[in-house]
Parts: structure tokens; sequence; C-alpha cells
């Protein structure tokens, strides 16, 4: 036969229990007056915390900017120094340390670094590497670079369509080199390129602008020989080779002067 356990009642005083059924009310009122004090000083705390950490991050954010800064300066003042002292080496490993944290200069300069070494270190296809890496990035004589390896096939499929479209890119952006080499393509009108002298006519004026002495030889030239002779044009931009030191130029200059129609354009 199984035995209950004896119930065990705790006897409490009288008074106890006027107590507890006077304060009652009041108590749980208190309690629950700690406890919203509790969570408020909780939340407080939080958003306290919170907000240390975001101005504590935003100063380490300037921080860590300001760094990035100095040590890009000091990296690229010692890659220069070290291209200046001719130690192709250590220069090198400097600037791929810029170029691979993004910065496009370096990574032009690396790339021209393995383009023109003349020792037995040059490597076409880093100079590649490099140049596109630099291009993409807007650097614009990385892009015509890149434009010359594809033309020549030089650590590259050679590309002359690949070759167009960076010259272009450059030279909308003002480099005048991949101007004038795309006023040579259109002139020529070979490589499958098809010809077309009013192109050539646009870049090379263009290239003439920002002074290139062959490119405003090759605009005289095409002012004198191709669709309605201009013999002013072609003489203003002759006699700017010719200041320019383009030999030629100044031979063109002495055969038009003998021509009637030069005499109108003084």
């Amino acid at each position: 036969m199984t035995r209950n356990p004896p119930v065990v009642s705790y006897a409490v005083p009288w008074w106890a229990g006027k107590v507890i059924s006077h304060f009652r009310g009041r108590l749980l009122l208190l309690l629950l007056f700690s406890l919203m004090a509790v969570v408020t000083a909780r939340a407080s705390t939080l958003i306290n915390a919170e907000s240390s950490h975001a101005a504590i991050s935003g100063q380490f954010d300037l921080h860590d900017i300001s760094y990035r800064a100095q040590w890009f300066k000091s990296l690229r003042h010692r890659a220069k120094q070290a291209t200046q002292e001719h130690a192709p080496f250590l220069a090198n490993r400097l600037w791929q340390q810029l170029a691979e944290a993004g910065d496009r200069d370096a990574a032009f300069r690396l790339g021209l670094s393995y383009d023109v070494d003349t020792s037995r270190d040059r490597n076409a296809r880093l100079a590649v590497y490099w140049y596109r890496r630099a291009a993409l990035a807007g650097e614009i004589h990385a892009q015509h670079n890149l434009a010359v390896a594809y033309a020549k096939g030089d650590g590259v499929a050679m590309d002359i369509q690949q070759a167009i479209t960076w010259w272009t890119r450059a030279a909308r952006l003002g480099n005048a080199d991949s101007q004038y080499n795309l006023g040579i393509l259109y002139a020529a009108g070979e490589y499958g390129i098809k010809q077309d002298i009013e192109r050539a006519k646009h870049w090379w004026h263009k290239a003439a602008m920002h002074g290139d002495p062959m490119a405003q030889y090759n605009l005289g030239t095409l002012y004198v020989n191709n669709g309605v002779h201009d013999y002013c044009e072609a003489t203003h931009w002759w006699k700017e080779a010719a200041k320019n030191g383009v030999e030629q130029a100044s031979l063109a200059l002495r055969v038009i002067k003998t021509r009637e129609d030069y005499h109108a354009c003084q």
C-alpha cells in the first residue's frame, strides 16, 4: 500500500498575513517599476554602446583613409626614387605594391618597365597585363600602349580591331599619339580597315592641335592631295610642322611657294 507523503504546511503569523495583504499591490508596482528601470537602463547602455561604436568606427575609418593616403604617398616617392636611381628590381617591387592596391599610374609604370626593359628581363606579356589593368582604370597612356601591343602582336595576339578600340578610347581622352595612329590607319586603309580620309583628317587635326609635328605635316598633305584643295590650310599646317622641325614640311613649303595659289594665302 502506497502511502502519500504528508502535506507540510508552514505557519504564518497573523500579522505577517496582514502585512503581505496590505503591501501586495504596492509590491507588484514596485517590482514593475524596477523591471522597467532595468530595461530602460539596458537599452540606454546599448544605445550609448552603439553610438560609441559608430563614433569609434568613424574615427577608425578616417584614420584608415588618412593612413592609406600617406602610405600611397610614401611608397610612390620611394618607387620614383628607385626608378631615378636605376634600381629596376626595387622600383618594380614598389610599383607592383601600389598597382595591386589599385593605383593606375603605378600599373602603367610597371607595364612600361616590362615593356622597355632592354635586358633579358623584358616581358611583353607582363607589360600587356599591367597595361590592361591601368587602361581599364582609365589611364590614357596605358590605353595607347595596349593598343600598340595589339597592333604589333607583342605580348598578345595581333588584333587590329582591339587596337582601334583602345586607340579610340585614348584619343577621345586627348592622347595625341593615339589620335595620330588612328589617322594613319584610316588614311592608309590597310589591315582590313576601310580607307576613310575624313576620319583621318578628323584625328590628325586633333593631334595637330595638340602640337604633334607629323600630324601637322600629314594634315597639310591631306588638304593638298585629297578632295577639295585648300592650299591656305596646307600652308598653315606645314608652317607649324616646319617650326617643330619636320624637314618634309619645309620642303613642301618651298614647292608650294612656286604656285599662284600660295600667294592668295598671304
